[in-house]
Formats: structure tokens, C-alpha cells, sequence
């Protein structure tokens, strides 16, 4: 893009991996958080306003879930970015491992719902079979005692 115009948008992703080759990965995070001022966008996603061009920018962080994560850039720094990139690795995975025990739940309460939905089912052809038996054991006692 061309200073605010937004020409040719480009996701960064942490490895740089997916999304074509505008994805620089780590390298275009940083140039992004070094080049970054806020404007309207940034207002309209009520991001906090920086206090001057130096030192409190700020911008989105978009996840696997497409929430916007805040990151205030005092990350200039190398060790500080890969800080906050920990963090927001470490909130996903969390959230990764909520949606798959989530996951789970739900297909262990399916399996049980299947296994009860079996058993009536088995106890219901057990008690038929016994009616069977026992109408056959009474005809075959009105059998015998027509004989």
C-alpha cells in the first residue's frame, strides 16, 4: 500500500507459512509494528490511541479464531515481539485445546447416547423373546393337555 491506502492487503503469519508470498512472516510483523500509525481503523477497532510516533503504536493480531488480539508496540524490539508472539501462541493453544476437549465431550456423549439407545434396544428383543417362550410354552402345555 501507499501510506493509509490499503492496496494490496498481506497476512502475516508467525512462520510465514500459508497465504502466498506476500507473507513475510516475523520479518513483516516487524517491519508492520515499525512502520504502523494508528487512524481510523485502528479508532473504529477501539485500539488505545498512541501517544506519539516513537514509542505506543498499536495494531490487531489476527488469530486462528479471527478474534483481534491487541498488541501495544513498545515491541520494537526483536526479544519483545517474540514475547508477545509466545503469548498469543500460548492463548491459542489453550484455546485450541478448549475447542478439542469441547470436541470430545461431545462425541463421548454421542458414543453414550448410542450405547443407551443399544442397550434398550437389546433388552427390548430380550423381553420379545421371552413373550415368544412363553406363548410357546403355553401352547405347547394347551397341546399337551388337549391330548
Amino acid at each position: 500500500g501507499v501510506a493509509d491506502k490499503y492496496t494490496d492487503p498481506q497476512i502475516h503469519s508467525i512462520n510465514g507459512g500459508g497465504y502466498g508470498q506476500g507473507n513475510l512472516g516475523m520479518k513483516g510483523i516487524m517491519k508492520f509494528l515499525e512502520s504502523h500509525t494508528c487512524n481510523h481503523i485502528c479508532r473504529f477497532l477501539k485500539l488505545p490511541a498512541k501517544a506519539s510516533k516513537r514509542t505506543d503504536v498499536g495494531t490487531v493480531v489476527m488469530g486462528a479464531n479471527l478474534q483481534g488480539t491487541h498488541v501495544p508496540h513498545q515491541t520494537k524490539s526483536p526479544g519483545k515481539m517474540e514475547e508477545v508472539v509466545r503469548n498469543l501462541q500460548m492463548q491459542w493453544q489453550q484455546q485450541l485445546q478448549g475447542l478439542q476437549q469441547q470436541a470430545q465431550n461431545i462425541a463421548m456423549a454421542k458414543l453414550n447416547a448410542e450405547r443407551r439407545k443399544m442397550q434398550e434396544q437389546h433388552m427390548l428383543e430380550q423381553k420379545e423373546q421371552q413373550r415368544l417362550l412363553g406363548a410357546s410354552l403355553l401352547l405347547s402345555s394347551w397341546q399337551a393337555g388337549s391330548d
